[in-house]
């Protein structure tokens, strides 16, 4: 199943804290794991990503389904 998910930036990565967020599709059978999947996302294994644990990254909203973002 597809979710859409918005997550907010650790503050330790962004200058603007509070209103640094990434909206995107996470993917999985339960919501858990389309968290999961967002984050993934955004954190690189290899340790390219100054997101230091997925955790970090706070989950706003998550929605059923894929939206796109319109907002102008």
């Amino acid at each position: 199943m597809i979710y859409t998910v918005i997550l907010l930036y650790p503050d330790y990565v962004t200058d603007n804290y509070g209103q640094d967020t990434w909206m995107g599709d996470g993917r999985g059978d339960t919501p858990e794991e389309a968290l999961a999947d967002a984050r993934a996302q955004l954190c690189d294994p290899d340790g390219d990503s100054l997101i230091k644990a997925p955790e970090d990254l706070f989950c706003i909203a998550m929605i059923e389904g894929e939206h796109q973002d319109v907002r102008p």
